[in-house]
């Protein structure tokens, strides 16, 4: 009795021992653990562009620490793994944003939390069909621009009105169906707008996760509301190619932390509050066609109602007077003057009360672009509408907007077709041909489809015939078995060892980069990285800056079913040492005679300086800092439409500076430069031409990388100021590039846009007839 009771006594204890290891093994935080995910802004993300993405953990009574995945496919090549290390606090929600760039066609996504010892302690699945165990993917299947509100605004009514005109003035093929207020190219541009509406606690505080964003709407007022990264982070944002709308509210400096320092202070000078003036001829004109507007939809709209079966055939007239648009005779405005240097800048005034006071002043910051409201564009009428609001929004945003609708141009059916890297039609040619530039290494030729041939030829031979008669002169033909094996062991190891025997190429890493310097010495990059891997080994990332971010590239591609094979990119988002997060590669294996391609962007200062004056005859331009190469070419563009060929010598490493003067007969014009223009819309088309050429040829390709066209439209309106140059630099085989594989060869080009203030305004000269 006394050894069976003791006996359930050592069973009892080493049960209650084996349940606490399980306990301690599993914790009892993974009841108590809870993840949530928010995607992008408003819920949404926009496809091939950087967007951030909160994970919100809670971890109830325990602290605990481990890595954050979102997995997803980033093409048909290979899959994206975005890793974060997180920490959580007890009793506290915590939460982390990861910036994701999914592809256009995306339809899952991953969020896995795993431990420090890699076991998946909570994991979210997120597909375009979600059903009882997934979640609905809010992924917007449109590459049309995004515009994001924070604050009060009358932007939402007005987005109404952009919407139900494309449905309603439209066709099936895109064409306007009648006559209407905006040219067509403005019409459509507006009725692909997407609005969404942000909390300032919301937004990222990252720069790159504004990627997605085309222009930022923001009461003054909300600055205060922001996180400082997320504040700081815009700016840079606005810096690097970002369109930034400020609303004035109707007193303070608040306007003063949103709008990008720069070296001379203030742009603009704001009286210290709103006063009900006098509405200026813009206004009535404005006012006269959102009038002429309401009039068209409303007859638009009677005479489809006249086709309804429903109406029992009952006539509706047309209106043909409906209740008119009141102009307003004043509106509250806060009026603006530019200083010194905002006229030096190339800023602009436009709803003017004097000749040196408006409602509204724009102009470029850096390589971004910055609109400051002084008025509420939904009072421009006495009775306000939507389509009165909508068309005091059109006044305040119709080149930004246009400029974006270029940029994010409908796909075509062939780029849904063969999905590749890219939101717009432009963006694939970009990086299609940006890709082809690097492929160096990768043709085997016919020689090696005859060595293998060979080589199966000889190994049936020694199977066969030559085993045959050999065995059989040896009377040993029950041994055929075991000598077919032996040849069979033999091949294998020879088709193991002969390929890094026979294809002597080094393992290549190939780098294209487009850089835009601004004014003041900040840069701009986006990076093509062509990977090709001559045996099997590991890529370990070295010298990565870390700052930048990564994500996979692929051209368009031919078969339906995809790659075969996919491989792993591993990403890790951190911080440098100046606490700026990035997302930059790991360790991942590259397989033999396999060629992976990325993309990186990047937003830093550099030492490259530059300065532009004019002489007596014309033109004196200066460049320091530019890298290390062997060939260099270049223009200078003044205005629109002159340009001058510079005749760039080789930079050696002792004297990395460059000038030139070039004289105004000199000037060339457009058509003598094809190579520096982007192409448009009638252009784009021609994909598999001889026209688009390629990057050697056509250097002003890259100017359409993801990243890099929305600059191009800054830098456009720029030069129209008549303030602004650029010259457009072409450099090859730039030595000392950071390496993924160790030791691998390579070369780096880079095409290059230097922004040069001048001093003096100049007016575009008269091309030759």
């Amino acid at each position: 009795m006394t050894r069976t009771l003791l006996l359930i006594v050592l069973i009892s204890v080493l049960g209650g021992m084996s349940v606490g290891v399980v306990s301690s093994a599993q914790g009892t935080s993974d009841d108590e653990l809870t993840v949530y995910a928010e995607f992008g802004y408003a819920g949404m993300l926009s496809p091939e562009r950087f967007c951030p993405m909160r994970v919100w953990v809670d971890s109830g009574d325990e602290a605990i620490t481990g890595t954050i995945v979102i997995e997803y496919a980033q093409d048909s090549t290979q899959t994206a793994r975005v890793m974060m290390p997180f920490s959580t606090t007890p009793n506290k929600v915590t939460p982390f944003e990861i910036n994701v760039c999914l592809p256009q066609s995306s339809d899952s996504l991953k969020v896995l939390l795993l431990s420090e010892r890699g076991r998946v302690l909570q994991a979210l699945e997120y597909t375009s069909f979600a059903n009882s165990s997934q979640l609905q993917l809010p992924i917007r299947r449109s590459s049309s621009g995004l515009i994001l509100s924070v604050g009060r605004t009358t932007l939402r009514q007005a987005n109404e009105v952009w919407s139900r005109r494309f449905y309603s003035d439209f066709n099936t093929w895109g064409n306007a169906s009648n006559a209407t207020v905006l040219d067509q190219k403005a019409q459509r541009a507006f009725s692909n707008v997407i609005f969404e509406a942000s909390l300032a606690s919301q937004l990222p505080i990252t720069w790159a996760g504004y990627d997605g964003v085309m222009t930022l709407v923001i009461r003054d007022t909300q600055a205060r509301k922001m996180d400082p990264r997320a504040l700081d982070a815009m700016k840079r944002w606005v810096r690097s190619g970002g369109v930034l709308v400020v609303e004035l509210s109707a007193a303070g400096k608040q306007w003063r932390t949103l709008i990008p320092e720069i070296q001379e202070g203030d742009l603009i000078k704001v009286a210290p509050e709103s006063a009900v003036l006098q509405a200026s001829a813009e206004v009535t004109d404005v006012m006269d066609q959102a009038y002429a507007y309401v009039v068209q939809i409303q007859n638009e709209e009677i005479a489809k109602l006249q086709g309804e079966e429903s109406l029992e055939d009952e006539e509706v007239d047309p209106v043909d007077d409906p209740p008119e648009i009141e102009k307003a005779s004043a509106t509250r405005q806060r009026l603006m003057r530019l200083t010194a240097a905002g006229i030096e800048r190339g800023w602009s005034l436009s709803m003017l009360q004097s000749d040196d006071q408006g409602a509204l002043a724009q102009g470029p910051v850096g390589m971004g672009w910055v609109i400051v409201l002084g008025f509420e564009p939904a009072e421009l009428a006495k009775n306000v509408t939507s389509s009165a609001t909508a068309a005091g929004w059109e006044l305040v945003l119709s080149e930004v907007v246009e400029d974006s609708f270029v940029e994010q141009s409908n796909l075509s059916w062939l780029d849904w077709e063969y999905p590749g890297s890219g939101g717009s039609t432009l963006n694939r040619i970009a990086v299609a041909r940006g890709l082809d530039h690097l492929a160096n290494s990768l043709t085997l030729g016919n020689g090696m489809f005859l060595m293998i041939a060979g080589a199966v030829f000889v190994l049936g031979m020694l199977v066969g015939p030559v085993d045959f008669f050999a065995l059989k002169k040896l009377k040993a033909l029950r041994w055929s078995w075991f000598s077919a094996i032996c040849w069979a062991l033999l091949a294998s190891a020879l088709a193991y060892l002969a390929p890094g025997l026979i294809r002597t190429d080094p393992s290549h890493e190939d780098t294209i980069s487009m850089v835009d310097v601004d004014s003041e010495s900040y840069a701009y990059r986006v990076k093509l990285t062509g990977l090709f891997a001559s045996k099997s080994e590991r890529a370990q990332p070295t010298d990565v800056a870390l700052d930048s971010w990564w994500r996979g590239m692929a051209s368009p591609r031919i078969d339906d079913d995809g790659a075969l094979f996919k491989s792993s990119l591993p990403l890790i988002q951190k911080r440098s040492a100046q606490s700026e997060r990035g997302l930059t590669p790991g360790s991942f294996p590259m397989n033999l005679w396999t060629f992976r391609t990325f993309m990186s962007l990047r937003n830093s200062k550099t030492d490259t300086k530059t300065s532009i004056r004019r002489t007596d005859t014309g033109w004196a331009v200066r460049i320091d800092g530019l890298p290390e190469s062997k060939r260099i070419s270049g223009v200078l563009r003044i205005g629109p439409d002159t340009w001058f060929d510079l005749t760039l010598k080789e930079t050696p490493a002792s004297d990395r500076t460059f000038g030139a003067m070039v004289k105004d007969e000199q000037a060339r014009y457009k058509k003598a430069f094809t190579q520096w223009q982007r192409l448009n819309l009638d252009e784009m088309m021609q994909y598999s031409s001889n026209f688009v050429g390629g990057v050697s040829v056509r250097p002003a390709l890259m100017f359409d990388l993801p990243g890099a066209d929305r600059r191009s439209h800054v830098i456009e309106r720029s030069l129209a100021t008549g303030r602004w140059g650029v010259v457009y630099v072409f450099a090859q085989d730039i030595q000392g590039q950071a390496k993924l594989l160790q030791g691998a060869m390579g070369q780096h080009d880079l095409v290059a846009r230097y922004l040069l203030r001048l001093k003096e305004p100049v007016l575009n000269m008269e091309p030759d007839e």
